[in-house]
């Protein structure tokens, strides 16, 4: 990877154009790797981890890219969320539920469709693991927190309507 910053974004953008999320993933460790800067450095390996995520062949290096961000910026949300995807992309279920109900705790209160998707990852967990009414729970917080998130939505219709919730099956 080039240390020229105007040839690592053209080669990120021409590997972004053909889809090519391997390449793009290896170009940003590689320069995760020289960066000396913090916040830049954390963004890469987020960035990183996040492409490697979207193919589960790669979903350990995905967590370890993604790791290696939480280690630089331990209280950053997003990255707890994809940590904890990654977790799951590797059957490892529990310890992310854990992560989750942690970060779901450390943004207790803060408004805003930012914290929806903690607990619509939340609901997911519970609802693979067949907790229907536990993930009912998380969905209708989801859902309460952002309205607009659809697949929320969509999910809290159907677990609603498989435990025979009409009420909140109509809202949704």
């Amino acid at each position: 990877a080039p240390d020229r910053v105007d040839l690592r974004e053209r080669l990120e953008a021409i590997y972004e154009a053909e889809g090519d999320r391997e390449r793009l993933a290896e170009l940003l460790l590689v320069a995760a790797e020289r960066t000396t800067d913090g916040a830049q450095k954390a963004s890469f390996f987020f960035r990183a981890g996040e492409l490697l995520l979207r193919d589960d062949a790669s979903a350990e290096r995905a967590l370890a890219a993604i790791a290696a961000g939480r280690a630089l910026e331990p209280s950053n949300a997003q990255a707890t969320l994809s940590y904890a995807r990654a977790l799951r992309a590797l059957d490892r279920d529990q310890e992310a539920l854990t992560e989750l109900l942690s970060l779901a705790e450390r943004v207790r209160g803060k408004p805003g469709p930012g914290v929806s998707p903690i607990h619509l990852e939340i609901a997911r967990v519970y609802l693979d693991a067949d907790y229907l009414h536990e993930g009912l729970e998380s969905l209708k917080h989801a859902f309460q927190l952002d309205p607009r998130n659809m697949e929320a939505a969509y999910l809290l219709g159907l677990v609603a309507i498989d435990l025979c919730d009409e009420t909140t099956a109509s809202r949704a």
